[in-house]
């Protein structure tokens, strides 16, 4: 229990942390490596899963926001998403604009303004099926502002906060930024009153039950559930329209609208998001020790670039195990290097080799087949399912 740090979403003063948390290796959401000491508790009132926000964790983010490079491991190009039976990937942006198609009627014209849009990843993917709608972005510095407003459709990019936005819209999109954010019901609060009256808010977390590598990613304030993001939302004056975690695995997208009224229960859960929060940083824990590399293997590789991958080496070279390469099936980052290594394809991967994959459960074991069929006298490692 902790009484100087509160909770950031509903500000009940106690939080329960959970102490073994603090010795795993963590990551910044842009795939850096970060040393331990990371701090992650669960709400006693409301249940939501979430870092120790306070000085220190600002402290940390700040630096991590001043060096931010999204996407480096592929030139600034988008992340794939696959499919985890085929394999078969597209940009997590182009899967997220099919659903919203499927779920929601859009005029042939409108108004849509993407909330912390990056380099325009989502806005390039809205852009190539919604050409007619004016397209606006927002985010906290100008760095990417120039990529943006390139972007054909788009009349306007925000630098700053939202609070000098005065025009209303009607779509509002975030897209893995809420889990950033502070005070996410009093975010929410101020966005609904950027949309129209009809209008919609469409929300993408990651799903820290699905993949609980997003416990260790370092500038996450908050990690969400079904539950626990319903509840948020309804605090904020919002109700859900769809909630989905297949649009892209390991991920929430929710589509919310105004509601007529507020709802305040934000109380309930606490035990089982302790519970699932606890298990997955025991299966964290489990994963340094099953993915280590093993001492007579001649070559040793990670599976993926991204959050996982780094987080991996990260442990092992605190631990003092080397890493020789990378693997990865995302054709744009194949043959870049990462951390000074290289990232091959499957059939790249050298014979005898020993590739650990730190990736979710629901990943992990086709991602092992894939491999096994890719490569001669490869020994594949895979965490053991997380058990609750």
């Amino acid at each position: 229990m902790n009484d100087a740090i509160g909770c950031h979403s509903c500000s009940a003063a106690e939080i329960n942390e959970i102490p073994e948390f603090r010795s795993l290796a963590r990551v910044s959401s842009d795939c850096h490596g970060r040393s331990p000491g990371g701090r992650l508790a669960v709400c006693s009132r409301c249940g939501l899963v979430q870092a120790m926000v306070g000085p220190a964790w600002r402290e940390e983010i700040d630096e991590i926001y001043r060096n931010y490079d999204i996407y480096f491991q592929s030139g600034g190009i988008e992340q794939a998403v696959f499919n985890s039976q085929s394999g078969a990937s597209s940009t997590r942006s182009a899967r997220l604009v099919q659903g919203l198609s499927e779920y929601l009627d859009l005029p042939e014209n409108g108004r849509m303004l993407d909330v912390g849009c990056g380099n325009g990843a989502f806005i390039r993917a809205f852009a190539s099926e919604h050409s007619s709608w004016e397209l606006c972005g927002s985010e906290i510095s100008d760095k990417y502002q120039q990529d943006v407003e390139a972007i054909q459709g788009v009349r306007q990019f925000f630098a700053g906060g939202i609070d000098g936005i005065k025009e209303k819209f009607e779509l509002l999109s975030l897209i893995h930024v809420l889990e950033h954010i502070e005070s996410p019901i009093e975010f929410l609060t101020s966005l609904r009153d950027l949309i129209m009256p009809d209008g919609n808010i469409f929300v993408e977390v990651p799903y820290f039950l699905d993949n609980p590598f997003d416990l260790i990613i370092a500038d996450h304030a908050s990690h969400f559930t079904p539950s626990s993001l319903t509840a948020i939302a309804g605090a904020s004056g919002l109700k859900i329209e769809v909630l989905a975690t297949d649009w892209v695995q390991k991920e929430i997208s929710c589509l919310l609208s105004r509601a007529k009224t507020e709802d305040n229960k934000l109380v309930g859960g606490v035990e089982d998001s302790l519970h699932e929060a606890k298990t997955r940083v025991k299966w964290l824990e489990n994963c340094r020790e099953s993915l280590k590399r093993p001492g007579d293997a001649p070559h040793f590789g990670i599976f993926g670039t991204s959050i996982g991958a780094n987080w991996l080496h990260e442990e092992l070279k605190t631990a003092g195990n080397g890493v020789d390469f990378f693997v990865d099936e995302d054709p744009n980052r194949i043959g870049h290097r990462l951390l000074d290594r290289p990232i091959y394809s499957p059939p790249e991967i050298p014979a005898d080799s020993v590739v650990a994959v730190p990736l979710a459960p629901v990943a992990a074991a086709n991602v092992a087949a894939r491999l096994h069929k890719s490569a001669a006298g490869l020994k594949v490692l895979v965490a053991a399912e997380v058990n609750p």
